[in-house]
């Protein structure tokens, strides 16, 4: 057994990184995942925190992924999704798989998140559309799709 910041980690465990976790938990789960879940995973997967070996997971390497995907205009309450789909696959590792890793290190991640307004909950829509964004939208939904006119779902006369 070796340490790695005050985690004991298994020499069979020190080749796994966050990226590897994602991957094997979207192949467990393949074709049962909802599409956006599975895309913040696959895009989890091409950041630098996705390239933390597992017994290096700290609070401050999750609170720096957050704070640069802030940067790049993803609003708040994107990237606490993020950290909560990231959440279930760690949470997945350590129960399903046995991995042994710092199991505070994300929630103390999203409560300092929280604390410092990286994260946020998302905003709730004030405005109704206007007439002509109403519009807009029956025309879209009357547009034959390409399915068939005989699988169109009547969504004009739904709204």
């Amino acid at each position: 057994m070796y340490w790695f910041q005050g985690v004991a980690c298994h020499i069979s465990l020190l080749a796994s990184f966050i990226a590897d976790l994602i991957t094997d938990y979207l192949e467990e789960f393949e074709g049962k995942l909802g599409r956006s879940k599975r895309y913040a995973l696959e895009a989890l997967c091409e950041t630098v925190l996705a390239e933390t070996p597992l017994c290096e997971l700290t609070t401050q390497a999750v609170v720096n992924y957050a704070r640069a995907r802030r940067k790049t205009g993803t609003g708040g309450s994107t990237v606490n999704q993020d950290l909560i789909f990231l959440g279930t696959v760690l949470d997945y590792a350590q129960h399903a798989w046995h991995y042994k890793f710092d199991t505070q290190a994300l929630p103390n991640a999203r409560k300092t998140c929280r604390q410092s307004r990286i994260t946020s909950s998302s905003k709730i829509r004030d405005r109704r559309p206007t007439s002509e964004e109403m519009r807009l939208l029956l025309e879209w939904f009357d547009k034959p799709r390409p399915r068939g006119p005989e699988a169109r779902t009547p969504y004009a006369s739904a709204v």
